[in-house]
């Protein structure tokens, strides 16, 4: 993708007031950045995602795991924590949160999360 191409996208991703045609399209963009490491422009990706269409379990589930690449292993907990509320059944929120509770040498706590992801 050209450097303009890149510019578009970006901006459609980190500008709210920018037209999003479907839920389903910004969220492939926003994981589309976090898949090619653009982890900063993930995250506000997604939480203007959450600003136009509400908390979501998915959305707040992928913030997470970007969250937790970046290093910033309390705001992923928090995260991953919020999706499991919305979606207490989400295994993929429940073994990222195992995993950022792992880094975070929270070995209990991840130990028992990690046994509910078995039990899904």
């Amino acid at each position: 993708m050209g450097q303009g191409a890149d510019h578009v996208l970006s901006q459609s991703l980190v500008n709210p007031a920018a037209p999003i045609q479907t839920l389903s399209q910004a969220l492939d963009q926003a994981t589309q950045w976090a898949k090619a490491g653009a982890l900063e422009d993930a995250v506000r990706s997604y939480r203007a995602l959450m600003q136009q269409y509400g908390p979501r379990a998915d959305v707040l589930t992928n913030l997470g795991l970007t969250l937790h690449n970046l290093g910033r292993h309390d705001e992923a907990v928090h995260a991953l924590r919020n999706a499991l509320h919305l979606q207490p059944d989400l295994i993929e929120a429940c073994l990222n949160l195992g995993l950022v509770l792992l880094a975070q040498r929270r070995f209990e706590e991840a130990g028992q999360t990690f046994g509910q992801a078995l039990q899904l």
